[in-house]
């Protein structure tokens, strides 16, 4: 007797041997599989940008070990504002603008002539 080929059995709702249930479930764990994956990206991400922060603060403009201290603490509690700020924003507003032009205008306060708009920077 012959086997019917993999296309064949897809085409006749045969799923290699796991039931029509688990089947259904595949894409949701996949899913879910992926949304880890990306949580943990954007983990390693901001935690490499802040550590490149405290690298160049101690190594280029000679901060010890209170002040890069005081700076991870400041730059945790500021990140959370903004992105809390960044997140109520999206809920009504997918270009989130208000976020936008707060980040833009504290920038534009802090660097001075140096100040990069928002649309430069995120290109």
């Amino acid at each position: 007797m012959r086997t019917p080929s993999k296309k064949a059995a897809d085409a006749e709702g045969n799923t290699g041997g796991i039931s029509h249930g688990e089947a259904e479930r595949i894409p949701a764990k996949l899913a879910v599989q992926q949304a880890i994956r990306d949580e943990k990206t954007r983990r390693f991400t901001l935690q490499q940008c802040k550590d490149m922060m405290l690298i160049t603060m101690h190594e280029d403009f000679g901060w010890g070990e209170e002040r890069l201290k005081k700076l991870s603490d400041c730059y945790d509690q500021t990140f959370m504002t903004y992105a809390e700020m960044c997140l109520a924003d999206a809920k009504t507003d997918k270009q989130i603008w208000f976020t936008q032009g707060k980040v833009d205008e504290r920038l534009k306060k802090a660097c001075g002539k140096y100040f990069v708009p928002w649309d430069e920077r995120y290109r």
